[in-house]
């Protein structure tokens, strides 16, 4: 072949384009072009990019595809792909939870409404006589664990609703203990990280709760009544979050949890939906907002030995996350 046939039949070739493999196919790429007839420069070193990985985009620039491991975690959900299976993650998320609370509480077969909202929490924050929340999740490709613990005591008084005042003080421990895993990664078409991920969980919800009574019926003398109780829920829900941008993203998580069983509650779930920033300044870390909603349904006993405790707590929460 003269060198004026071999310059026309690259032409060709490259004007129709290279024979491609069919997209349900990952073929090994070797593709080596010998220049040393047309030049009289060495002949170049021959590029052997790895074969594809499912899912993740091959640049032939480089010659190397971008793998999905090496895609920065997402947001709030640590990013577990089948190619990291052997990675361990570790996220710590102290947050603060501004917490209304509506429904009815009762200790000693006695009970009394409760109706405090967020402007009435902040006006009540010198009352506060103690708060302390935070999250932390571990795992190692895509399972892991979940824990969750929120301490709070707080003191406030109303009217009743036929005359005269009431006062009480509730202080709740409230436990979470919980498995995960993915069950959905959808990697991101255009740019690192994952676009949708999907999370099962299933565990157990510890509650400790005082309710302290003070009641004062108009023209009658004081009542006081005091109890503690704590009751395990058996807790399932799932979790999912959608990529908006390479540094924001929004997540939803629901749960139900109690069903009745023995002691626990009659019924339980909690909501939470938020958005998550990355903060560049500070790789591995990143700010959270949103808002939570966790309802309790839980009677015990009866006469003069009933415990209520049927109550919604909702309201915005702010959390720092550190990944490792």
């Amino acid at each position: 072949m003269s060198r004026t046939q071999a310059l026309s039949t690259l032409v060709l070739l490259l004007a129709c384009g290279l024979p491609s493999a069919r997209a349900d196919e990952s073929p090994d790429f070797d593709l080596a072009i010998n220049l040393s007839q047309f030049s009289d420069s060495p002949t170049p070193e021959r590029i052997v990019p790895q074969s594809p990985v499912p899912g993740a985009s091959t640049h032939l620039l480089g010659g190397q595809p971008l793998s999905l491991s090496e895609r920065p975690a997402t947001l709030m959900q640590v990013s577990m792909t089948p190619d990291s299976t052997s990675e361990t993650w570790v996220l710590v998320a102290p947050y603060v939870w501004a917490t209304a609370q509506n429904g009815t509480i009762g200790a000693r077969g006695r009970t009394v409404p409760i109706d405090l909202s967020l402007a009435e929490l902040v006006d009540l924050i010198p009352d506060l006589n103690g708060a302390a929340m935070g999250h932390l999740e571990v795992g190692k490709g895509n399972a892991g664990l979940v824990f969750d613990a929120l301490l709070m005591q707080i003191e406030t008084s109303d009217r009743l609703p036929g005359g005269g005042r009431f006062s009480y003080e509730t202080s709740s421990t409230i436990l979470e203990s919980l498995g995960m895993l993915r069950v959905v990664d959808v990697p991101n078409a255009e740019g690192p990280g994952s676009f949708v991920t999907v999370d099962l969980l299933g565990g157990a919800r510890y509650y400790q709760v005082e309710n302290d009574l003070r009641i004062t019926p108009a023209g009658g003398a004081t009542v006081q009544a005091d109890m503690t109780k704590d009751w395990v829920d058996l807790v399932v829900g799932a979790r999912t979050e959608v990529a908006i941008t390479s540094e924001l993203s929004g997540f939803l998580r629901a749960d139900f949890g109690g069903f009745g069983i023995g002691t626990s509650s009659d019924l339980a779930w909690n909501l939470t939906t938020g958005a998550e920033y990355a903060c560049s300044a500070l790789p591995g870390s990143s700010l959270v907002l949103g808002y939570r909603i966790l309802s309790i349904d839980e009677t015990q006993k009866s006469g003069a030995n009933r415990f209520v405790y049927d109550v919604t707590l909702h309201g915005p929460f702010t959390a720092i996350a550190f990944r490792f």
